[in-house]
């Protein structure tokens, strides 16, 4: 007879058990984030895990980095969405489009001694990338939303020199060691003109004076 409680007892205690484990699975379930595929990303997430140094944003700019870099003054020119537009009115009205694609080359090969420091207004990009200077792209998006043309893009861009007398100077008056700018395209790749002096827009907080 004892035998028997035994049994009975050791066969309620596996019943409990077994629907004690079934409520807290069923719990644990309903806590936990359902899981995420591949196909159940938006596409705008999907476009986002494309690297940025691979987006077309990030390709253009640094095409026009390394043209400024390498004192290249037609490529950028026929980078540079407002310089691509001045040659065209100038053809329309019947003027000399060499002698002003002459005169945007010469503005831009000017680094001159005053010209190259950071002020409220911004700098002209060749003081930015400039030779020497090491260009990476950290990240890229949609661009900024109040420009004309549209922009279809925007790489951030970090600049390193690669010494104080080849750097632009900071605010106070010291070289740059490094920065982050943005270079805002349209569909075309032509960089737009994003900032009041030059086209770049700069990330003050990213300025570094930290030269070891």
């Amino acid at each position: 007879m004892r035998s028997s409680r035994v049994t009975v007892a050791v066969m309620l205690g596996a019943l409990v058990g077994l629907a004690l484990g079934v409520i807290v699975k069923g719990q644990l379930e309903e806590a936990a984030p359902p899981s995420v595929t591949e196909s159940a990303v938006p596409p705008s997430t999907t476009e986002a895990k494309v690297p940025a140094r691979e987006r077309p944003a990030a390709q253009a700019a640094l095409a026009y980095a390394h043209a400024l870099m390498e004192n290249d003054w037609p490529s950028v020119v026929r980078q540079t969405w407002w310089m691509r537009a001045r040659l065209d009115r100038v053809r329309t009205e019947g003027g000399d489009v060499e002698e002003a694609r002459r005169a945007l080359a010469e503005s831009l090969s000017d680094r001159n001694k005053a010209g190259n420091r950071l002020r409220p207004d911004g700098i002209e990009d060749q003081y930015l990338f400039r030779p020497g200077a090491r260009a990476e792209v950290l990240a890229a998006d949609d661009g900024a939303e109040d420009l004309e043309p549209a922009a279809a893009g925007r790489a951030w861009v970090r600049v390193t020199y690669g010494g104080p007398e080849r750097a632009p100077l900071g605010p106070t008056g010291l070289p740059v060691r490094s920065l982050v700018v943005g270079v805002n395209v349209d569909e075309e790749g032509l960089v737009l003109k994003a900032g009041l002096s030059g086209n770049l827009e700069i990330d003050e907080g990213s300025i570094s004076l930290d030269w070891e």
